[in-house]
């Protein structure tokens, strides 16, 4: 008896899912269930310039030293600062401040830089650098603290922005992972 056409194709949910499709799904619906239950959710901060904005601590890869960036001739892309060589990788370095309306800082004096860092966050095949002038790791709200984002930012970083975070006296502008990663996406297409 000859095979039956569905004997010979695999089934739609038959198939492998592509690679990092669980890891992507698991980091929404944890997300999600997050904001949905109120917990308290672990972030980085990092200040650029006089802003200070967070993340969420699973969209960063590594907070490194500061290190080198190249140039890239002929590059007209004012988000894109350069390229960092990270462990043997080269990777795109942007500028923060410019990606999201904000000012970044002039030339700072020694003691100053050296709470500069470089951030990298993103995906697996698709990590960007980024230089921050400080860093503050071991931060935790919950989304009933987030203000709403006042007009005077809503035409910087606000498509980006879940609200505003007080803590230590600051104004933190808690970014959604997901928008900021296609935010950098955008800029460099």
């Amino acid at each position: 008896m000859p095979p039956s056409a569905s004997e010979k194709t695999p089934h739609l949910l038959d198939r492998e899912p592509p690679p990092g499709y669980r890891e992507e799904w698991t980091r929404r619906v944890a997300t999600a269930r997050l904001r949905q239950e109120g917990e308290r959710q672990a972030v980085i901060a990092f200040r650029c310039g006089a802003e200070w904005f967070a993340l969420p601590v699973v969209a960063f890869r590594e907070i490194a030293p500061v290190k080198p960036i190249h140039s890239i001739p002929h590059r007209r892309n004012r988000v894109v600062e350069g390229v960092v060589n990270h462990h043997g990788e080269l990777l795109l370095c942007i500028r923060l401040g410019v990606l999201l309306g904000v000012g970044e800082a002039g030339p700072q004096p020694e003691a100053a830089r050296s709470w500069e860092r470089l951030a990298i966050v993103g995906r697996e095949r698709q990590r960007v650098a980024f230089r921050v002038d400080e860093v503050r790791a071991g931060l935790e709200y919950a989304p009933s603290e987030l203000r709403p984002v006042p007009l005077t930012v809503a035409l910087a970083s606000a498509p980006c922005t879940l609200g505003l975070w007080l803590w230590e006296g600051r104004s933190v502008g808690m970014l959604y992972e997901p928008h900021f990663l296609e935010a950098i996406d955008r800029s460099l297409a």
